[in-house]
This record gives C-alpha cells, structure tokens and sequence, in this order.
C-alpha cells in the first residue's frame, strides 16, 4: 500500500447525530432472554433476527446498526487522530494481559510505554513491569532540568512529570553543587543511587558543579553515562627519573643474550614495589599503563662491544610466564668506547594492560665482536623509567 491509499477520515461518529430512541450500545453479554431480538457483541444478532416474522421472527433494531456503527467508528476516529490507548486494569484482565509490542498512552504527558512481553497485566504509570517509556530517551527539552536539593542529594523537577522509575528512562541534569561523596537523585518518584558504569556508588568530585550530567534509570538506580572522574583520573603507580643508576652487582653479561638488569637503590622507588634482588617492579593495581625507559651500557673499557639493545617484559600473576613487552632501539657500538651511560636505548609504550601483582622488568642484550662474554667491570646504567597508571579498571 502507499502513503496515497489512506481513506477518507471520520470527522465524526456515524450516528453522532442520533437521538437516544434511534441508536444504542451494543451491549457485551447476548440479550436472548432477555429482550428479544435484540444484537450483543456475545451473540451478533440473534437467531430471531434471521426467522420470518409468521414464523415468530423478530427484525433486526436499527437502535443496534446505529449503535454497533457508532462504537467501531468513535475508535476508527481515535486513531485516525494519533490517539493512543491507555492502560486500563478491567480491559487488561478480560484479554489475559496486554501482547508483546503493544503501545500505551501514559497517563503522565510525555510517556509512552513499550510492551516487551506477552501477557502482560502489570500498570506501566505505576511501575509495573516490562515496560519501557520509548518517549524518555528521545533527546528534548523535557529531560533537562537543573538539581536543586543538597550536593549528595540531587532533586530534579522536570516538566512533564516523570511519574515512575521505570528503566530506561534517560534524563539530563545540570549539577549545582559537587558531590563530597555517595548520591542520590529524585527525578520525582522518589530517591535513587547514582551509580557509575560498574554499577558503584560515585565518588567524591564525580558530579562537578556547573556540568550536565546524563543519567539512565535502571530500575533501581540512575546510572552515569560515560565514565566516572574517579575511574578515569591519572594515576601513577610511580615515575622515575635518573641520570646515574648503576646495577646492584656487576654479573658477567654473556654476548647476545637478554639479562635481567638489577640496579641499585639510588633513587629508585622501592615503596612501589621495586626490589633490587630481582630487578622487578611488582604492579600494585589493575589498569592501563604508559611505560618509558632508557638504559644504557659503558664501554669505556670494552672496545670490542659491537652493539646492545633492551626490552620489557612483563610476568602475569596469571600464568608466572615472562613475556615481551617492548624492545627498544639497537644501538650500534662498532668497537667504539665510551663512558658510563655513552650509548643508551630508548623505548615507550602506552595502553598497556597490568594486573596488580604483575611485574615488570628491563633486560639488556650486548653483542660483542668475538663472541665472548663481557669483562666484569661492565657497567649498565638505568638512564630512566617511568611506569604510570593512565586509566584504572
């Protein structure tokens, strides 16, 4: 069908007009017995109605053509005006509950409620369930209003009235005073607890004075759209930065092959889980984290170093299984000697994932010309790390 099929509206009902000896209700239950002849929605018309009037037939009333006309096009009229219908207990009762996808008017201005499931008796504009207020989350001005109440206590008045908590309802607010800790808002049925995205109470600052903050209700709370300041802030599990920090002992380093850097003490971090007899930093919390180092090697009393790199690993508390994270820059030595932190490689990388209990490590790799194992007095240097808490979990 097209757009173009749609018929002529009724403008009024037919028999609108009809005085009350000329039209009447078809009522529900059959008349037979009751008044002969006469039409009702149980029986239509009536077996009399359909016998000759010698045979003891009755004629149909034309009280009940008019009538019948007149209750289906008073609805026929409703419907061509937009109209919705509203919940109704005794209607609801007598069908065995409204079907899956069915659409009411809400009793409130501005609601308007979705079915989701079949059979369903439950009020929507009193909280009843599997309902879903379509009209709630479409943007407009209805959904703003500004708090009033106290910073922990959000009141909102919005117009038109929001008469339930029902979930999906969506509203924006525009924050008054900053929140020193745990909240609730009143969107007008009544107090709920604002929750974060993991489904916790907000924290202090989440809600800041002077922003619009947009809530969706689940049923029992208002819950935050987007992330929470308090889940988002930078925080750092610990920043280093050094220009000496030679290693704890002075192993022999084989040619080629990866070795755990122990550094010494001086100014490394220990409270955040530095330990000198491994060379690890232990994770203290879940999140994303931003790592950047530079190592470096003295060859001042190794001339035949031919070239060094360094890389991060990183052992899960999970498994126990190192694995690489990053390698740095190679750094090409050709024989050439330097002092203590001449030759240094560099590395960053950002976003990665950690676990508290963690740990994380640097290894440098020195090649050198014949093959052989570096002299004992070859020194490594932490230039500087830096391993920051971006975002937490």
């Amino acid at each position: 069908m097209k757009l173009s099929d749609l018929p002529a509206r009724f403008n009024i009902p037919f028999a609108n007009s009809a005085g009350g000896g000329y039209v009447r209700s078809v009522p529900q239950a059959s008349q037979v017995g009751i008044q002969d002849g006469a039409a009702s929605l149980e029986t239509g018309y009536p077996p009399l109605n359909f016998l000759p009037v010698g045979a003891g037939g009755v004629p149909p009333f034309g009280q009940d053509m008019n009538g019948i006309l007149k209750q289906i096009t008073q609805w026929s009229r409703w419907q061509g005006a937009g109209g919705l219908s509203s919940y109704n207990s005794d209607f609801s009762t007598a069908i065995g509950g409204y079907p899956q996808g069915a659409i009411l008017a809400g009793t409130s201005a501005g609601a308007i409620w979705l079915n989701l499931v079949d059979d369903n008796t439950a009020n929507p504009d009193t909280g009843g369930a599997h309902w879903l207020n379509i009209a709630a989350p479409i943007g407009g001005p209805w959904v703003y209003a500004s708090a009033t109440g106290t910073a922990n206590a959000l009141v909102a008045a919005f117009s038109p009235v929001i008469s339930a908590n029902a979930a999906g309802t969506g509203v924006r607010v525009k924050i008054a005073t900053t929140n020193t800790g745990a909240a609730t808002l009143n969107a007008g049925p009544g107090a709920l607890p604002i929750q974060t995205l993991k489904g916790t109470s907000v924290s202090s600052g989440d809600l800041p004075a002077g922003a619009v903050m947009e809530f969706i209700c689940t049923g029992t709370a208002w819950m935050l759209l987007g992330p929470a300041y308090s889940e988002t802030a930078s925080t750092p599990a610990f920043s280093l930065s050094m220009s000496v920090n030679t290693l704890a002992s002075t192993p022999t380093f084989p040619s080629g092959v990866f070795t755990t850097c122990k550094f010494t003490t001086v100014d490394v971090d220990v409270a955040n889980g530095y330990s000198t007899s491994t060379g690890q930093y232990t994770v203290a919390a879940d999140g994303y984290y931003s790592i950047t180092w530079a190592a470096g090697i003295d060859a001042s009393a190794n001339n035949n170093l031919q070239n060094m790199t360094t890389k991060v690993v990183r052992t899960p508390i999970a498994t126990g299984v190192p694995v690489d994270v990053r390698r740095g820059t190679q750094i090409n030595l050709g024989g050439v000697s330097g002092g203590l932190g001449a030759f240094t490689s560099n590395g960053a990388i950002s976003g990665i994932l950690l676990k508290a209990g963690d740990r994380v490590f640097i290894q440098m790799s020195v090649l050198s010309t014949n093959g052989a194992a570096l002299a004992a007095n070859t020194q490594a240097v932490l230039a500087s790390f830096s391993l920051a808490r971006d975002t937490t979990l």
